[in-house]
């Protein structure tokens, strides 16, 4: 009889008797051919001796030792190498699994850096390490604008089987989608001041994280007043700065006008250096008023109490009006055609129409001169 243990297949009896007692007989040897990943081991082959012919019965029999070559490796299927995820959208995903059975349970650990989320640990033993498990792989869904980018995802493994215990196993690249955009954020594009009075106002805040300061310049030209610059971190970002806009209050009479803000980025973060801005349009109300056209057609008011010059119309067509008290003069209006009005009291000289056709009045009460009329 043979007692084969584990390592080699089960052997049949060979029975001798008194006509083939002295001739040999083959014992083919087979190693069992598990799973377990065990390298070049060895089995014993045990006999026993059962028989009633007393002089053989319970004779001992030399063991047989057999090395045998093992056919498997101890390993971690990784299927596929590569995948893909975008943040905020899609996963990417793979399969993992043991290329042998191991004699105590397996643990893979996943290391999945910055650019993946978490990946909790798989466990295999003697009964499913040949299943394959699926792995989820989620990109990071953060606020820094990167582009399309790369993570990596490691695996280590645990356990007490020798075999398996710090086995190597392949890496699993990540291409990313990115979902963010470097920008900045101008709300609203357009806004309202008043020289001297009301100011406008808009917010500017930045459209993704950056990874380094991003000042904002702002260039305002000659209607509005300087704006000094902003800057915006990593903690800021998303924080809405208000910007504040005042027209410059000249003297000049410009009437509704208008003036623009545009804005310019430095950064060493590439994404943002010289990324492009929209401007903001500024409505701007005047509030200087022009002083009253020269050219004839109306009223030149009086001096009260005599003593001064009551200046002429250019251009004729209007009245100039009398100096109050006497003791004035009144100028011509030039051009002709319009009335020269006496002064009240007398002692002034009214002054003539040059260009002839107007009237030249009478002072009232005597004492003063009525200068002639020129050429009419």
């Amino acid at each position: 009889n043979f007692n084969a243990g584990s390592e080699i297949n089960a052997i049949e009896p060979v029975i001798f008797d008194s006509t083939n007692w002295n001739v040999a007989k083959t014992v083919t040897v087979t190693a069992t051919d598990d799973s377990k990943a065990e390298g070049t081991h060895s089995g014993t082959i045990a006999h026993t001796v059962t028989s009633t012919d007393t002089k053989y019965s319970g004779q001992t029999v030399q063991d047989v030792n057999v090395a045998i070559t093992d056919n498997d490796t101890a390993g971690v299927s990784i299927t596929p190498t590569s995948t893909t995820a975008t943040e905020g959208g899609a996963n990417g995903s793979y399969t993992v699994k043991l290329n042998s059975q191991p004699i105590a349970p397996v643990t893979i650990n996943f290391n999945a850096g910055s650019e993946i989320n978490a990946i909790a640990p798989v466990i295999f033993d003697s009964t499913n390490w040949n299943v394959a498990k699926t792995v989820t792989v989620t990109a990071t869904d953060d606020s820094k604008a990167e582009g399309t980018h790369s993570g990596t995802i490691a695996h280590t493994v645990t356990t007490t089987d020798t075999e398996y215990s710090g086995q190597t196993v392949q890496d699993v690249n990540v291409a990313i989608t990115d979902d963010d955009t470097a920008g900045v954020s101008i709300t609203p594009t357009s806004t309202t001041a008043t020289e001297g009075g009301a100011n406008g106002s808009y917010d500017i805040k930045l459209t993704s994280q950056p990874i380094a300061p991003v000042t904002i310049t702002l260039t305002t030209g000659e209607h509005i007043e300087a704006i000094a610059p902003i800057t915006f971190t990593a903690d800021n970002w998303n924080v809405a700065q208000p910007v504040t806009v005042k027209a410059v209050d000249d003297t000049v009479v410009e009437g509704a006008h208008s003036g623009n803000i545009t804005h310019s980025v430095s950064s060493t973060d590439a994404k943002y250096n010289a990324v492009v801005v929209p401007g903001v349009t500024v409505a701007i109300a005047d509030n200087d008023v022009a002083p009253e056209p020269i050219g004839g057609g109306g009223t030149v008011a009086e001096p009260i109490g005599g003593g001064g010059t009551v200046a002429e119309p250019i251009g004729g067509g209007g009245t100039v009006a009398e100096p109050i008290g006497g003791g004035g003069t009144v100028a011509e209006p030039i051009g002709g055609g319009g009335t020269v009005a006496e002064p009240i009291g007398g002692g002034g000289t009214v002054a003539e129409p040059i260009g002839g056709g107007g009237t030249v009045a009478e002072p009232i009460g005597g004492g003063g001169t009525v200068a002639e009329p020129i050429g009419g």
